[in-house]
């Protein structure tokens, strides 16, 4: 926060005196507060107070403008460290390039709580917000579906408008599955047979669980092997494999 000479310097600067009376006085609280002093005389109920003591050596004008500037002095500073403190050490300037690329290459593997304990000095709040940062999005399930044993899914929570982009290598027997996306709405695509590789950009038309089925269950003898690489618009790529 500054203290009593940065904002007698600043009152010099900008109106040729120091009043240094005025800033001690509203600063007089820390000696019996310490840093919560400011939530005393550094409201606007105590301009008057303020008015009515130093008037006479400064006239009314320029102790409002004093008190005032002092005001904002030390909630600029007061919310500048209270987003310091929100952010924690989540700032693209404090992540390492190391650490950047641990993040990217682990999120699928490791929870935010595993990569938290191995960081050490990076909170789980920091560690979502840089997952944001990269559009890095985990899949909330991926599962068999219950009536077919070569069929799989990835589930992903999107948000409508948010463009979402899926690519899908796909080998073994004839490099073929069938493919579609679907939610409670039907809101997705309709399925279709894809031989090799396919691109696929999808546009939510609302946010909600979307379901992305990988289905082998058309061939009884030949296993599938289906790689997929995934991102949000302007987001990191990750990739899963997925055995059908």
């Amino acid at each position: 926060m500054p203290n009593l000479e940065d904002h007698c310097q600043h009152s010099e600067k900008r109106y040729g005196v120091r009043d240094e009376e005025i800033h001690s006085w509203r600063d007089e609280p820390s000696q019996l507060a310490g840093g919560s002093h400011r939530d005393y005389r550094h409201d606007l109920s105590s301009l008057q107070t303020a008015i009515q003591l130093f008037s006479k050596l400064y006239g009314a004008e320029m102790v409002e403008n004093i008190f005032l500037d002092h005001l904002k002095a030390d909630s600029a500073e007061h919310r500048k460290r209270a987003e310091e403190i929100e952010e924690g050490l989540h700032s693209p300037k404090l992540w390492t390039k190391e650490e950047d690329d641990y993040l990217i290459h682990n999120f699928l593997a490791k929870t935010d709580e595993e990569i938290e304990a191995e960081f050490k000095v990076k909170p789980k709040i920091s560690i979502k917000k840089r997952r944001q940062y990269f559009g890095l999005i985990r899949p909330k399930a991926i599962k068999r579906t219950r009536n077919k044993q070569r069929e799989q899914r990835l589930v992903f929570k999107l948000n409508r408008g948010q463009k979402f982009y899926l690519r899908m290598d796909i080998y073994g027997g004839n490099n073929d599955i069938d493919f579609y996306i679907t939610n409670f709405k039907n809101d997705g695509i309709p399925e279709e047979r894809v031989i090799g590789r396919k691109e696929v950009e999808f546009l939510p038309k609302s946010t909600d669980n979307y379901s992305f089925v990988f289905s082998n269950a058309f061939s009884w003898r030949t296993g599938k092997n289906v790689v997929v690489a995934y991102h949000l618009e302007n987001g990191r790529e990750p990739k899963i494999k997925i055995e059908l």
